[in-house]
Parts: C-alpha cells; sequence; structure tokens
C-alpha cells in the first residue's frame, strides 16, 4: 500500500521514545540531551509536560508524530 512504502524506513522506535518524553518524569531524552530542546529550536510553543496525555490531540504535538500516522493511531486509542 501507498502508506506502507512511506513508511517503510520510518524509525518508529524513535516515535515511541518522543512519546515517552513527553509523558516521563523527567527532562532527559531517551534520544540524548534536553526533552524540549527540539521543540524550542521549531518556536513551538508547546514543550513536553512530563505527564500523562490529557487529550489524544495532544499526540500530534509530540516529535515525529507524522499526520498520516496520528490518523491511524486516534481512532484506536484513549488517554484514560
Amino acid at each position: 500500500s501507498e502508506w506502507s512504502k512511506k513508511y517503510y524506513n520510518y524509525r518508529f522506535e524513535d516515535l515511541l521514545n518522543h512519546i515517552i518524553d513527553w509523558i516521563d518524569g523527567n527532562r532527559t531524552s531517551l534520544m540524548g540531551g534536553d526533552e524540549s530542546s527540539y521543540y524550542r529550536e521549531m518556536n513551538s510553543t508547546y514543550i513536553p509536560p512530563n505527564q500523562p496525555l490529557k487529550t489524544v490531540e495532544e499526540l500530534h504535538m509530540i516529535k515525529g508524530m507524522e499526520d498520516d500516522i496520528y490518523e491511524v493511531l486516534a481512532p484506536s486509542i484513549t488517554v484514560l
């Protein structure tokens, strides 16, 4: 499929690390360095809050969360 071709070499492990960094209780990224540095470099108003997601939509703010991936995940998950 088109989707599988597009994401064949995508590093989903990196995305999972960014999700963990978003919700874990520390400021150190699993990828190395400070969790918020990427978001500051992108001039984002969002930085990892280091707490559980409050909404599913919040997932879309996480580094590496492509629109296509979010569209697949969002209908199947909950923050509870």
